[in-house]
């Protein structure tokens, strides 16, 4: 293949929103390592929607290594509207963190991939049992958008709440 590697993830990304998991996975298996956020992440979908709860989680882990090492956020004004909340509450109720990020949402971004990675980790932790790794996870969730998720997340008893 004489694709660069950007356009050998792009290719990737888009095969992994297309559905063609099996594709997606065999060219970002030839993505390198610590090749990016957004690689890593696309990845551990890959092992979640093969089941593979370990690997992906391990492939998130490194994922939110990246995008936590990525130069800070530029103040983003429209986080403090109303519209913005509205749209990011609808995101998180449609689980958007198991959709792939494309490779400069990162760097336009760098606040929300991270929380996405984040969100993405705590589902993968509760698929695991790990209910206690995934509460911990989600106490780093600050802010009014995150307060009804936190709240659904586990019931009194610990339990994991639907969705």
């Amino acid at each position: 293949m004489n694709e660069p590697p950007l356009n050998l993830l792009n290719t990737a990304i888009r095969y992994l929103r297309e559905g063609w998991n099996t594709q997606a996975f065999s060219l970002l298996s030839a993505v390198e390592e610590n090749a990016s956020p957004a690689a890593a992440f696309a990845l551990a979908l890959c092992y979640l929607r093969a089941d593979d709860f370990s690997a992906a989680a391990a492939r998130l882990e490194q994922a939110l290594r990246l995008a936590r090492a990525l130069p800070a956020a530029r103040p983003n004004a429209a986080e403090n509207t109303s519209t913005y909340t509205k749209l990011f509450k609808g995101q998180l109720e449609d689980e958007f963190y198991l959709t792939p990020m494309d490779t400069d949402f990162c760097t336009l971004f760098p606040r929300e991939a991270e929380r996405t990675i984040l969100l993405a980790l705590i589902h993968t932790y509760r698929k695991q049992g790990m209910d206690e790794k995934a509460r911990q996870l989600s106490s780093g969730l600050s802010g009014a958008i995150f307060e009804q998720y936190k709240k659904r997340l586990f019931d009194k008893d610990g339990q994991e709440h639907a969705g």
